[in-house]
């Protein structure tokens, strides 16, 4: 969990995402942002999970590029 949070502590990105990978199509995602317009609990709802506007977390079911697309969307 603490490799997200460091993620979002470099300059530049608003927001970081930790996809971790629980079996072959389960991952669990933590998304952590530093901004006032993004939100990470929107993004986690969208899939099951929840948290705050500032770090949330959700499991996707799925293949990894899936996933990633998925979640960039």
């Amino acid at each position: 969990e603490g490799v997200v949070d460091d993620l979002r502590s470099i300059e530049g990105p608003s927001l970081a995402c930790m996809l971790r990978e629980l079996d072959s199509e389960t991952w669990k995602a933590s998304i952590r942002t530093k901004s006032t317009i993004l939100d990470a609990n929107r993004v986690a709802s969208t899939f099951g999970g929840g948290g705050h506007p500032a770090a949330a977390g959700c499991t996707i079911l799925g293949k990894r590029r899936e996933v990633e697309s998925r979640l960039l969307e």
